[in-house]
């Protein structure tokens, strides 16, 4: 990530490429990696005094503290207990996917060399199994009803079970 071969690929991103060979692999393979820096807060908690911690995407003030997606995609992983970035990220995300297409079927294929690869399977297949259902009922929700339900699983040890519900909208002023 220090090298100093990243090349702009547009759009703020980032890439450099280099060639990889893993052990049982016949020859070399190109690999891209792609990076961008965030530039906009993504999601936000606030604890007002003597009230519960809030979640939103908007109001920023000195007293917001910024959630970053990775903090939320590994509490979809693992709902109760927090994980740092620089432990949760090589167990994640250093992983070789492959993707095979054969008679109408789509299928992805991660190998990972890590010691605990059977743990982030474990975490990626439940992950995969609440997807797969609210991939089902997806249709019948709005974006924000989406969203409740990610952020209620991600959630769940602040909300104690409690599902997220969209706010009533208040009356147009009269």
């Amino acid at each position: 990530m220090r090298g100093r071969d990243w090349v702009k690929a547009g759009q703020g991103w980032q890439a450099a490429e280099s060639t990889l060979r893993l052990a049982g692999w016949s020859r070399n393979r190109r690999v891209i990696v792609m990076r961008r820096q965030i530039k906009k807060n993504l999601a936000v908690t606030r604890q007002p005094e003597n009230g519960p911690l809030q979640l939103s995407f908007a109001e920023l003030g000195d007293d917001i503290t910024v959630y970053e997606w990775w903090s939320l995609f590994v509490r979809l992983a693992n709902p109760e207990q927090h994980t740092e970035a620089i432990t949760s990220r090589p167990l994640m995300l250093y992983a070789i996917g492959k993707q095979t297409r054969h008679a109408g079927q789509t299928r992805l294929t991660v190998s990972s060399s890590h010691a605990e690869a059977g743990k982030v399977e474990q975490c990626y297949r439940k992950m995969a199994v609440f997807f797969k259902e609210l991939w089902s009922t997806a249709e019948q929700l709005t974006t924000p009803q989406r969203w409740c339900r990610i952020l209620s699983l991600a959630l769940v040890k602040y909300l104690r079970g409690r599902q997220l519900q969209l706010p009533d909208c208040l009356p147009a002023p009269a």
